[in-house]
Formats: structure tokens, sequence, C-alpha cells
């Protein structure tokens, strides 16, 4: 709390804004890739299967950007006008969290920035927050290369510190981002190198001929699931299992997939609809 108070004392804001933090942090409870690899559709000489993907696009981008603005609503008046203006440092805080994806260790978890809200992905779990960031101040030590930007953030959950740094190698001239806060499910996140988009290898013409002639939308299904769960994924092998399960009427593919901590993942046909679900299946042994 000190330190959130730190922060407005060192901003320009005024001494109302400051006492209205001060209330929201009381009353406040604390809780808690991407690359998508796009294909053509399988007949792409019908204009109207064309026109319903892009429909259907532009309907769940719609329907997203409602939710969000439902979502932002529920902060308070001054999380709002932060949004609605925000300072400098501020800005430029929040491009960076948008800017870049962000996973824990072993990519047991990532975290993703739009719109004012963060989604916090596991394997089992997805969660959605607004936010707002309110106040911020950055620091640099003596050398220059360590940058540290330390923020007051709103969320429905209540006002959280945030802390980022920022490291710039002399030798490699790399940068390593970190990203730390008790808003998060998460101990810590690093930022990623997020695949530009994934290759899906071993796809033979028996795996062809199991899953229908549906080879596009598995890579597209894979490819979209990895980039929220392991940015960092640059292929996904098939490993020559195939399980068809007549009851249920679906076929089971497995993959390996080369991320920080290579894990085998699944793709489920259904064949009643022949459409796919992708599922996490445990770590390589």
């Amino acid at each position: 709390m000190d330190d959130i108070k730190h922060l407005f004392k060192e901003n320009t804001k005024t001494l109302v804004v400051i006492g209205l933090v001060a209330l929201l942090i009381v009353a406040g409870s604390v809780v808690r890739c991407s690359a998508i690899h796009t294909t053509q559709p399988e007949d792409p000489s019908t204009q109207e299967q064309i026109e319903q993907t892009e429909q259907t696009t532009q309907t769940n981008q719609q329907e997203e950007g409602e939710t969000n603005q439902q979502a932002i609503s529920e902060l308070s008046e001054l999380g709002v006008q932060a949004i609605e203006s925000p300072g400098v440092l501020e800005a430029e805080l929040n491009a960076m969290l948008e800017a870049n994806t962000w996973a824990a260790t072993n990519e047991t978890a990532t975290l993703n920035f739009e719109d004012n809200v963060f989604v916090e992905r596991t394997l089992n779990k997805e969660t959605k927050h607004p936010y707002a960031i309110l106040a911020a101040k950055k620091a640099t030590d003596t050398t220059g290369n360590l940058t540290t930007i330390t923020a007051a953030i709103e969320t429905d959950g209540g006002v959280y510190v945030l802390e980022t740094t920022t490291l710039v190698s002399d030798e490699s001239n790399s940068v390593s981002m970190t990203l730390t806060s008790p808003m998060f499910a998460s101990a810590g996140y690093s930022r990623v190198e997020a695949a530009e988009e994934i290759e899906v290898q071993g796809i033979n013409d028996e795996v062809i001929k199991a899953i229908g002639g549906k080879q596009d939308e598995l890579v597209e299904e894979i490819s979209e699931w990895c980039a929220l769960h392991y940015p960092s994924a640059h292929t996904a092998e098939f490993t020559g299992r195939i399980v068809t399960d007549q009851n249920k009427e679906t076929v089971t593919l497995t993959f390996e997939i080369d991320s920080t901590n290579p894990r085998t993942i699944q793709a489920i046909l259904y064949t009643e609809d022949m459409t796919f679900v992708i599922a996490g299946e445990g770590q390589v042994k």
C-alpha cells in the first residue's frame, strides 16, 4: 500500500486521485502466439464460403470487443479515466505489455495483454481481467542496462503493484524482460520470442485418410493452440500414434512440440461435424 501511495506522490496526479486510490486499496481484495497460422478455405473458388468465414471472423471480433468493454466497465471511475487519458510513461508501459507474449517458467502458463484486458492461460484454465495503469515510475541502474518500471494497476480484484524489468546484455546485445505482480496467478513471467508460425511435421497419407482430408484445418488448429499455450514452439511432429474410437466417433492424433519444455499434445477430430479440439497430454518422457 505504501509503495502504491509513493507512486502517486511522484506522479503529477492530484491529492484527490491519491485519496481515491487509497479507498480502492482498502476496499479491494487481493486476487489474483501470438502468431496464428492461417490457411485458405478448402475450396477458395467458393465465394460464399469465403464470405461466411469473413463474416464469422468479424462477428467474433465484435463480440470479443463488447466483452472487453463490459469487463472494463467493472473498473472504478478513476480506472476508466486512466485508460482514456493515460500519462506518457503509463502509455509506454501499456504498449510494452501488449506488444509482447509472456510465459511462466517452462511455459506452464502464458499471459497476454490486449485492449486493457489481460488473459492468463494454463492447460486447464483461462482467466480474463480488465486492468488500468493508474501511475508508473521508471528507474535505470548506473550501467544503463537495467530498467525497472513500477506501476499501480487497478483490476476487477483491487489495486496492485506491477514491476517490469528490462535487461540489455552488453555481450550479446540481447534483451530480456520480466513481469511480476500479486495480481497474477503465476509467480512471474518472462518475455518469450513467439514463433511466427508452427510447422506440423509427419502428416502422411495414413493421417490424411484418417482425418478425412482435413490436414489444413489440423495445422491451423494446432498453430492457434500453440500460439496461446506454447508460443515458443516452432514444430509439432506426429508421433505415429492414431487412436480411433468408434463409440465416441473420434480420431485422436498425438504430436510432440519443441517448446521450452517439450510436451506432447493431442489433436482430437470429432467425426460427426469434422471439427478438431486440441488438448495437452503431458510432458515428454
